[in-house]
């Protein structure tokens, strides 16, 4: 049989409607946020127990729009709550377990083993591993080793389609905050899988755009030739050279259907409202290549970035 050897290294890029630093007074017992001295005054403070929101100057400080962009001028335009955050987790395929149980509504899965999944990991339970798998994920708020159960925050991904009683080929996986994603040493005529966990929270009013753009094609390192990308409504099939993305939840853009991975930018998870709690979306990259595909060293450099709404 021969074997490929793969990898994708995972680069994060984050565009903020705000700033992302600031400066601020703080003692042992107190704090100051957002002042600013320049030249004239602007809200005053208040007391019993102190608050202050004050600022002297900050010439052209106001918000500026377009039809397609927002600019909030000024020094305590940090002050305004648009955080914005990301986070993406990487399938850890050496910390694996089987699993006899899944309760979305209880948001818990019985597994055969607790061993090497611990308190605030984020985990993903795929059922029937290969091209049409389906996966949840969650971040797990307590491990019982006694029941053999972890207990997560709630479930995002297929939570509608995945099955209770798990299908032979079924696996739960602990996902790793390394921004390194490799299928490692491939087969040829197999189903190649590898999931991304992405973890968006956005108190933007409108909600965001996270996107997807790679810097180039999966490629030979040594010969620079790609690996045939899919071309929707085509998907990653076993048997022939392809290479893709699907990604399933709420708030996937064009769920469940496999998509190039070329490096045109393209929206993957999308809101239009603000996301206070931590929204997930499961992508799972598909790779399948023939006894034609030359063997090698393969990658790719993948840029996620997260935009507010406004």
């Amino acid at each position: 049989m021969k074997r490929i050897a793969c990898s994708l290294s995972v680069l994060l890029l984050f565009f903020f409607g705000v700033p992302v630093s600031f400066a601020g007074m703080s003692s042992s017992n107190y704090q100051i946020f957002w002042d600013s001295v320049n030249s004239g005054g602007n809200e005053l403070a208040t007391s019993t127990n102190y608050g202050i929101h004050d600022t002297l100057g900050d010439v052209a400080a106001g918000t500026s729009t377009s039809a397609t962009y927002q600019l909030i001028a000024g020094y305590r335009a940090a002050e305004a709550n648009t955080a914005l955050s990301l986070d993406v987790r990487t399938q850890d395929k050496a910390v694996t377990t089987g699993y006899s149980a899944l309760n979305i509504g209880g948001d818990f899965v019985t597994v055969s083993s607790t061993s090497g999944f611990g308190v605030n990991d984020y985990v993903a339970v795929i059922e029937n591993v290969g091209f049409s798998q389906r996966v949840v994920t969650g971040r797990i708020l307590s491990v019982n080793v006694g029941l053999s159960r972890l207990t997560v925050d709630g479930w995002s991904g297929a939570v509608s389609t995945i099955d209770a009683a798990p299908a032979e080929t079924s696996q739960v996986n602990r996902l790793d905050a390394g921004l390194a994603l490799g299928f490692g040493t491939i087969g040829t005529n197999v189903a190649n899988t590898q999931v991304i966990v992405s973890s968006v929270v956005a108190a933007t009013p409108n909600g965001y755009h996270l996107y997807l753009q790679p810097a180039q094609a999966l490629h030979n390192v040594g010969t620079g030739a790609p690996v045939t990308s899919v071309i929707p409504p085509a998907s990653v099939t076993v048997g022939v050279e392809g290479y893709g993305v699907s990604v399933t939840g709420t708030h996937a853009y064009l769920p469940d259907v496999d998509a190039a991975v070329t490096s045109t930018q393209r929206v993957i998870q999308t809101s239009a409202t603000p996301a206070a709690t931590p929204e997930r979306e499961a992508l799972t990259y598909k790779l399948s290549v023939t006894p034609s595909t030359p063997t090698g060293a393969y990658s790719q450099a993948l840029y996620y970035t997260l935009t507010a709404n406004f």
